[in-house]
């Protein structure tokens, strides 16, 4: 769709953006997590030069690696730079995820007309919550708002789940440094719920039973096919049949990866790219966590948004992706090179002082 090519254009152009800023800004930093990003890309990068049949899946997932490198270390840079001056940029990413909702509920509206009742661009909108979560307090209540209802509307159980968690981690920070009690928040969280399921169910005479049966029994244990692809991968794990395919994953093109339907990071990188790719993954978010530790430990409140952003990609790792050639990884990436930056700004000042 025309929506669609918009994101891609808006996409490719932000990409070209930032390679120009990062080969041409001076004394560009590289965070351990950018470098754990480009070891990823290259070793992606030189499996599928070797492969004698790499499908275009292959080759997008090394190119999109190696753009989410550039954002991350753009974004460290970037902000390191303006130090705290990064009010503008924020508010700007907020006004971004107003025409990302936007443009979800008319590609909801198209896919109602095609007989198809759900969003399937919500983590696009998703992703932005570590920033809304740095914005203003009328800014964060209405970009909350806006994301609790396009999220239920969505009909995406992944989403749904991704957001309840949030909002429980979200309670438990507001509550604790809140003199509302905790009653009349639990009073105000089922409200606004019980409005926008209400709100929801007036829009399709289907949607209820659209929502009952995403979480159904059957729905949850299969989970729209997953087990099934989950299994199979497995499997395919389990007979793995030498030193090489379980350090490296079988050789791209092969019939077994032709049957593999992913929707698992841990999996995919598994059969891909073997125990060697499971590593530098595991340590993209082990370096995540060290981050936060560190926000806390230094008394910043960019962890919060921080932990936000690792519930995102930890959750949809394992029912989606939070890393391979799909857009709405983007403003997280960035975000990541955000919370770096504040690292760094603070060990500057640190050494400033002494």
């Amino acid at each position: 769709t025309g929506m669609r090519q918009a994101f891609y254009g808006s996409f490719i152009l932000l990409a070209i953006t930032m390679l120009c800023y990062t080969i041409f800004h001076r004394g560009v930093k590289i965070p351990t997590i950018g470098k754990i990003c480009l070891a990823i890309s290259v070793y992606w990068g030189i499996k599928v030069g070797l492969s004698m049949h790499p499908s275009n899946y292959d080759i997008l997932s090394v190119e999109y690696s190696f753009y989410w490198t550039i954002t991350i270390i753009f974004g460290c840079n970037y902000f390191a730079s303006i130090k705290t001056n990064d009010s503008t940029f924020i508010n700007l990413m907020f006004y971004c995820y107003i025409l990302t909702c936007v443009a979800n509920v008319f590609a909801f509206l198209e896919f109602q007309q095609l007989g198809v009742s759900i969003m399937p661009l919500i983590y696009n909108s998703l992703t932005f919550l570590p920033w809304i979560l740095l914005t203003n307090n009328r800014k964060k209540i209405i970009g909350l708002i806006v994301l609790c209802f396009i999220t239920i509307i969505s009909a995406k159980r992944g989403a749904i789940i991704i957001m309840a968690i949030e909002s429980i981690l979200g309670g438990y920070f507001i509550i604790t440094n809140n003199r509302i009690s905790l009653f009349k928040k639990a009073c105000i969280i089922c409200l606004a719920s019980g409005a926008i399921l209400y709100m929801f169910n007036n829009i399709s005479d289907d949607s209820e039973e659209i929502l009952a049966s995403k979480f159904s029994p059957e729905e949850l244990s299969e989970g729209s096919g997953r087990a099934d692809i989950n299994e199979y991968g497995i499997t395919a794990v389990q007979h793995m049949s030498s030193t090489k395919e379980l350090l490296l994953g079988y050789d791209l093109g092969s019939d077994i990866l032709d049957g593999f339907g992913g929707h698992n990071d841990w999996l995919t990188y598994m059969l891909y790219h073997g125990i060697l790719g499971v590593a530098l993954y595991l340590l993209f978010y082990i370096n995540i966590i060290n981050g936060i530790i560190k926000l806390y430990r230094r008394g910043d409140s960019t962890y919060i948004p921080y932990i936000s952003l690792f519930i995102i990609f930890i959750i949809l790792s394992f029912i989606s992706s939070s890393y391979n050639p799909t857009i709405h990884p983007l403003m997280g990436m960035l975000f990541i090179g955000y919370a770096e930056s504040k690292l760094i700004y603070s060990n500057e000042t640190s050494r400033n002082i002494h």
